[in-house]
């Protein structure tokens, strides 16, 4: 079909201020793929974090390492990419996401708009080694959450 003829819809503003600002270190430590450090336990009854229902956050995305990129996927909820490296999001980054690409030594911050459907999630690197060796967590939407910067 022809892109000119199609009817597309307007992305979510991202204005607001932010609940919280979280930091997420996708890294390699102690011979394992981490987050922040950890990886995900085995049961998934490690929450990282929880999130309020109906808030906005934004969260930054950190590879610093220029061996590995990591696409990193958020389960449930989409974002908007707000910069890679300082820089304004290209016209292949102003989309919904799920997914965002982390290149080698990168950072990227990105805007949530969370809405209420209540329950458990995960984020992992889709790298398929990373995922199978725990480089993932578990955070949850609930009807209370934390401010935690740094789970």
């Amino acid at each position: 079909m022809d892109p000119a003829t199609q009817r597309f819809y307007a992305l979510p503003d991202t204005g607001g201020e932010p609940a919280v600002t979280r930091s997420f270190r996708f890294e390699r430590g102690n011979g394992e793929w981490q987050i922040n450090g950890l990886r995900a336990d085995s049961s998934c009854e490690d929450i990282r974090f929880q999130i309020k229902e109906n808030s906005l956050e934004h969260w930054v995305f950190d590879n610093n390492a220029a061996g590995w990129m990591h696409p990193i996927h958020v389960h449930m909820e989409e974002f908007q990419i707000l910069s890679r490296n300082g820089l304004p999001p290209t016209a292949v980054d102003r989309a919904r996401k799920d997914v965002v690409g982390l290149q080698h030594n990168e950072t990227v911050k990105v805007f949530f708009r969370f809405r209420d459907w209540l329950g458990r999630y995960p984020m992992h690197c889709h790298n398929v080694v990373h995922e199978d060796h725990a480089m993932m967590l578990r955070w949850d939407l609930a009807e209370i959450g934390d401010t935690n910067p740094d789970p």
